[in-house]
C-alpha cells in the first residue's frame, strides 16, 4: 500500500474483489467463513467490523502489526493500481534465529 510517493508498507491482501470481510476479536472472515491463520499471522485485538464488500478492481489489505498499522480497515480497499508488487518470500522470527536471512 502506497500512502504518498516517499512511503510504502508491506501489507497482506486478504480479500479479493467480490467478497465479503468481516473482522471479530481478531479473527477475519470472508464471506462468513473463519480464514485458518497460523499464528504468525493471528493477532488479537478487539477489532470488531461490520462487513465489507471489496469493490472490483480493489483488494482489502490487512498488515500484520495489525494493533499498530492503518491498513484497509482504516483506508478501505485499495485499486489494484496502488499495489506495487508481490512479496515472494516470509521469513518468520524463528527461520531468523535459525539462520534464514534470505
Amino acid at each position: 500500500m502506497v500512502i504518498d510517493a516517499a512511503t510504502s508498507f508491506p501489507q497482506r491482501v486478504s480479500g479479493m474483489p467480490g467478497e465479503t470481510i468481516r473482522m471479530r476479536n481478531g479473527a477475519v472472515y470472508i464471506n462468513g467463513k473463519e480464514v485458518d491463520q497460523n499464528p504468525f499471522q493471528r493477532i488479537e485485538y478487539p477489532d470488531n467490523r461490520k462487513g465489507l464488500k471489496v469493490p472490483e478492481g480493489s483488494y482489502f489489505l490487512l498488515g500484520d502489526n495489525r494493533p499498530n498499522i492503518e491498513d484497509s480497515r482504516f483506508v478501505g480497499a485499495v485499486n489494484r493500481s496502488d499495489i506495487e508488487c508481490k512479496v515472494g518470500n516470509i521469513i518468520t522470527k524463528a527461520d531468523y534465529d535459525n539462520g534464514k536471512r534470505r
